[in-house]
């Protein structure tokens, strides 16, 4: 989850090597990006 000062680029990174995936909260409430997540899984 992207939220504060993280970096894009690198979570996206981590993400990717890890087959997971980025869930950007800087734009949304941290509710929605909770429900999408439970959502991914």
């Amino acid at each position: 989850m992207v939220f504060g000062d993280a970096r894009v680029g690198d979570m996206r990174t981590i993400a990717d090597w890890t087959g997971g995936a980025m869930f950007d909260a800087r734009s949304s409430s941290l509710p929605e990006v909770f429900r999408e997540i439970r959502g991914y899984q």
